[in-house]
């Protein structure tokens, strides 16, 4: 357990060694006297997993002879968050076999939106009189899900179109890729290029069965025109494994899209859990590849379901293991913002939710994560303007 203890500790000292130095995690009065700050355990960490109590998030402490004493147990509180431990105590899931915001303590907007382990970091530095990192967006991720290359363009496709009346569409995208409502690719690599952020595409390779449907060559005139476009804007492309993956992961730890040693992933429909989070870190471990995860989001709603606005190592809450696995939150997908079964916001509600988000990231020091489909940005939503708004809102930062 030290070395989750140690590592909790480092990562709310935002791995400034001085200040760690100054925390202890210990009940013990006697070795009090070696510490600025100390977190009084409560008793759960390496035994069991519960719940915090309702005034469990506030962080409750009192301040003896000039040293701090936290009786709340700000380390526990940290490492449930970071590890995604409530999975393991919450069994309610949605349709899709994924933990919501709905089913969580975190559930409430307020408290979805403010970054409580960050919030116990910028504690720490003002009790200790210590100045706080400056207000900066360390690093922009700019995410893309490519479920889908075109809706028209390939013969199921253009044959749907037609059975539902979409001839103009259809029959545009035959006739040149580049008209097709899906594909965006172009407009979205010219609004990326605007700020200093890094381009992320989560490239399908399935059967192309069920919630995979449909799964695009990569030997076609489209893909090979996308990797040329993505070469040339820098992008990263990461693997967006199977939806099914929770129930068949490969036999075969075979990780494609691996570069320089690296691989980038994000579960389709975010369906993660922690079953994925252990077969990629033992799959990073085995074939000696760090793995970034850039699954870690609510679908239902947008905020900061890790409670931290900065990357963080996976701990395995079932084994207590520190793990090489990164996992990078995920603050903001574009259907969370605007489907009726998820927030249904309006287009300027929207926006200020957006704003709002990037804004905290930026107060904490943390990296910024959003996740916009290329099939999102169509006529009958806000996507594309609320994209290009939040460029724009970014370039100023």
């Amino acid at each position: 357990m030290n070395d989750i203890i140690n590592y909790i500790i480092r990562f709310l000292s935002y791995d400034n060694e001085k200040v760690a130095s100054l925390i202890g995690y210990t009940a013990d009065t006697d070795e009090w006297k070696n510490y600025k700050v100390v977190v009084i355990p409560n008793g759960l960490l390496g035994h069991r997993i519960e719940l915090p109590k309702e005034d469990a998030f506030e962080p409750r402490y009192t301040v003896e002879k000039g040293k701090i004493i936290f009786q709340t147990d700000i380390i526990y509180n940290a490492f449930f968050f970071l590890s995604s431990a409530e999975e393991t105590i919450q069994p309610k899931r949605d349709a899709h076999q994924r933990f919501i915001a709905k089913y969580s303590i975190l559930g409430s907007g307020e408290r979805l939106q403010t970054p409580i382990v960050d919030v116990y970091a910028n504690l720490i530095y003002q009790l200790l009189e210590m100045p706080f990192p400056k207000p900066k967006l360390q690093k922009i991720w700019l995410t893309h899900d490519v479920d889908t290359l075109t809706f028209y363009h390939s013969l199921r496709g253009f044959l749907g179109g037609i059975s539902r009346g979409q001839w103009s569409e259809a029959i545009s995208s035959v006739l040149d890729f580049h008209n097709d409502p899906a594909f965006s690719f172009d407009w979205i690599a010219q609004e990326d290029s605007k700020i200093a952020a890094q381009p992320v595409y989560f490239i399908k390779k399935t059967k192309g069965e069920g919630y995979d449907y449909p799964q695009y060559g990569y030997n076609g005139k489209i893909y090979q025109y996308l990797l040329k476009l993505w070469k040339k804007n820098n992008a990263i492309l990461g693997w967006h494994s199977s939806y099914y993956i929770q129930s068949k992961f490969p036999k075969k730890l075979t990780l494609p899209f691996v570069a320089d040693n690296v691989l980038y992933h994000r579960s389709h429909f975010l369906r993660c859990n922690i079953s994925v989070l252990d077969y990629l870190a033992n799959a990073g471990n085995e074939q000696n590849v760090q793995i970034h995860d850039f699954s870690i989001g609510f679908a239902d709603k947008a905020g900061f379901r890790l409670q931290t606005t900065r990357p963080v190592r996976w701990i395995n809450p079932n084994n207590y293991q520190l793990t090489n696995l990164i996992l990078h939150p995920l603050h903001m997908m574009d259907v969370t913002l605007s489907e009726p079964h998820y927030m249904n916001l309006k287009y300027p509600q929207a926006l200020a939710l957006a704003k709002q988000i990037i804004e905290t990231v930026e107060k904490y020091n943390g990296e910024l994560c959003l996740l916009f489909h290329n099939s999102s940005f169509v006529p009958s939503t806000y996507h594309t303007i609320l994209y290009s708004m939040l460029i724009h809102f970014l370039q100023n930062k």
